[in-house]
């Protein structure tokens, strides 16, 4: 017998946590869907940022932050072709994944909330 998934929930958030939860939606759904650019760059370049907050190596334009983004890149146009089988600049959208399907649905309504 298969389990309905009818079941309804409510859970309060604040606004803050809020904001985490939905950005937290788009960025999985985006990884899922082989959006690295839009997810996995993202988390890149903020962390980069974050470890080199007092060295300074961590600016935007500079050589450190080329060279990371360089190889980020690299490194998901690779992932792309070998994990999603797509070139540059492709990628999957609605009805790959039914998971990130509802992620972006929750994601809506989470940022209209918000409105």
């Amino acid at each position: 017998m298969e389990k309905s998934n009818d079941k309804q929930f409510t859970i309060t958030l604040n606004e803050r946590q809020l904001k985490v939860l939905a950005y937290a939606c788009r960025m999985t759904g985006r990884l899922i869907l082989g959006q690295l650019d839009c997810s996995l760059q993202e988390c890149c370049e903020d962390a980069f940022e974050k470890i080199h907050k007092d060295d300074g190596l961590g600016k935007f334009g500079g050589q450190s932050w080329n060279m990371m983004e360089s190889l980020v890149d690299l490194s998901i146009q690779t992932l792309r072709k070998v994990c999603w089988g797509v070139e540059y600049w492709e990628n999957h959208g609605i009805g790959f994944s039914d998971t990130a399907d509802i992620l972006l649905d929750m994601r809506k309504v989470m940022e209209h909330a918000l409105w």
